[in-house]
């Protein structure tokens, strides 16, 4: 009873639902015979469809795999070495600074025992010192600071004689040889040189070519090359009394 019931309900429902448009039924046809025939020529352009191609893009798709793995272990090493560089270079500049502040106070030191004056090494770059040069200020007594190239002749002299007496300081040398490095300064800082020179030789050899009498006397020997009228050299050796007094 019940689903004589329910088949009549559905009877009865189907006649009142609206007959389907014929034109609507027949435009859905066309759409789907011409989608049908799009599809089927995209098919016959495809062709003629090479089996192997599975097995090459497996193949392929396995390289590349490698290639990744190859290429993320680069980027591993890449990355350690920035590492290693950073770490190295921040050791080159620690050591080149912990030099530099060492050389820069014995040019202090060094500087106002010669001058009289002050003086001091300058960085142009302090955070990078290796990206730039270095620049040597001094004030020589009673006068302004100024650069080493606004210096006089015999200013230049001796601030370099302080830069190379700090750096002696700093890496002493069993030897030195010095070349008429008080050419061009008066006497009192030929003999302040000389004195300088005779303090340090108690630590070094000292070779001292000169013809300033300020220097010689304050060397031990002094070894001389003579020419008479004939025009023959003579070498003599001449100790000094009293040397350094």
């Amino acid at each position: 009873g019940e689903l004589r019931e329910a088949m009549e309900s559905l009877d009865e429902e189907l006649k009142d639902m609206p007959e389907p448009e014929e034109d609507l039924l027949a435009s859905d046809l066309r759409t789907l015979k011409r989608e049908r025939t799009r599809v089927e020529n995209r098919m016959y352009e495809l062709e003629p469809v090479d089996m192997t191609a599975i097995e090459e893009f497996e193949r392929e798709s396995s390289r590349l795999s490698d290639l990744r793995e190859k290429m993320e272990k680069l980027r591993e090493e890449v990355r350690s070495i920035d590492s290693l560089v950073r770490e190295l270079n921040r050791r080159k500049k620690e050591a080149f600074m912990e030099v530099f502040n060492r050389v820069n106070e014995h040019f202090r030191r060094i500087f106002a025992e010669l001058a009289m004056g002050e003086g001091e090494l300058l960085l142009e770059n302090r955070d990078d010192p290796f990206s730039g040069g270095m620049t040597i200020l001094v004030r020589p007594k009673g006068k302004k600071a100024v650069r080493l190239e606004a210096l006089s002749g015999g200013e230049k002299s001796l601030t370099a004689l302080a830069f190379i007496f700090a750096l002696q300081q700093y890496q002493p040398s069993p030897v030195y040889v010095l070349d008429e490095v008080d050419m061009f300064l008066d006497a009192v800082n030929a003999e302040a040189i000389g004195r300088k020179i005779r303090e340090f030789s108690r630590s070094a050899q000292f070779i001292v070519v000169t013809l300033r009498r300020a220097t010689l006397r304050h060397a031990d020997r002094i070894v001389g090359v003579t020419m008479d009228q004939k025009g023959v050299s003579r070498v003599f050796t001449q100790e000094v009394p009293g040397a350094g007094g």
